[in-house]
């Protein structure tokens, strides 16, 4: 005799959630974001280093 499995419980394997999103966008696009406040980091740090702002 077989089992069967309710069909309700089963989801199908090409679905996304609404909280889920490709994987090929958000990876990259927290990658530009942070190597964008990276630089801009850097930036400041040695314009503050040339016009005497910090000193080291």
């Amino acid at each position: 005799m077989a089992v069967q499995q309710d069909p309700v419980q089963k989801q199908p394997a090409g679905v996304l959630h609404d909280s889920e999103q490709p994987l090929g966008k958000k990876p990259s696009f927290l990658f530009l974001v942070s190597t964008s406040i990276g630089v801009l980091t850097l930036l400041a740090i040695a314009a503050g280093a040339y016009y005497g702002i910090i000193r080291f």
